[in-house]
């Protein structure tokens, strides 16, 4: 499993030049939560024939964990140990990786079902946490890469009403006078997808660019890229079903 090391660096590479977000979140009538975000690259390996090739020499279809991927990436026992609260909250995270030469099918996804939006939200808060950390003691390409968006956000859900705010300063900053080229690049172009998925039917909401689904329980909004480089709120929503 250690190629998709590789994988998710080339992967991101890719991104650079075509990037195609899609983020699906389900809110469960009991309070669960499930999360799902995937990075396609098919669409550059149609356009460049030296990136198909380069992407035929990949595994094929692969899942680990995100902590497997920490300690593949040289988390040090002190880390791992001294970190367990973090560990257990990306837990329940893994990536999957598809690739499909001949089909031009090249993704990976992040996903994982939490109890609650809470645990959701520790999660993708325990990420960045041991990332930095990672780096700290020295840890080699400690960066998920895939992470970039979801340690930006914080849920809530009541069985009724959902609210997502998003922190974007930490993009902001690292793209603001070419700090972090490869942020600027990945945020610069491509879109983002985002659908949310609920047990009851949507009765409103605050978002002019979403669209509500054919049967009513999902809000689909698509996001230029270039808008996670902006540090305002126009990408917060809130979300009321008819409950």
């Amino acid at each position: 499993m250690k190629t998709i090391l590789y994988t998710l660096f080339f992967t991101s590479t890719l991104l650079l030049t075509s990037c195609s977000i899609y983020e699906d979140v389900y809110f469960k009538q009991d309070g669960q939560v499930r999360y799902e975000i995937k990075f396609d690259a098919s669409e550059i390996l149609a356009m460049i024939p030296d990136a198909a090739d380069k992407a035929g020499d990949l595994p094929s279809d692969s899942i680990i964990s995100v902590v497997d991927l920490l300690k593949q990436k040289g988390g040090s026992s002190k880390l791992l140990i001294e970190n367990k609260e973090d560990i257990e909250n990306i837990t329940p995270l893994f990536l999957e990786m598809r690739n499909d030469k001949a089909n031009q099918i090249l993704t990976i996804t992040m996903f994982g079902d939490f109890t609650n939006v809470e645990a959701l939200n520790k999660a993708l808060v325990s990420i960045n946490k041991l990332q930095e950390k990672g780096k700290k003691e020295g840890m080699k390409n400690s960066n998920i890469g895939i992470d970039r968006l979801t340690n930006t956000s914080s849920f809530t859900w009541d069985g009724k009403t959902m609210k997502r705010k998003l922190d974007l300063s930490q993009i902001v900053n690292e793209a603001a006078g070419n700090k972090n080229d490869m942020i600027s690049k990945m945020f610069s172009q491509g879109k983002m997808t985002i659908k949310y998925h609920f047990p009851e039917k949507v009765d409103k909401a605050n978002n002019s660019d979403a669209l509500i689904s054919q049967d009513g329980k999902t809000v689909i909004v698509e996001y230029s890229a270039s808008k996670f480089l902006k540090s305002d709120n126009s990408l917060d929503i809130e979300i009321t079903t008819k409950k």
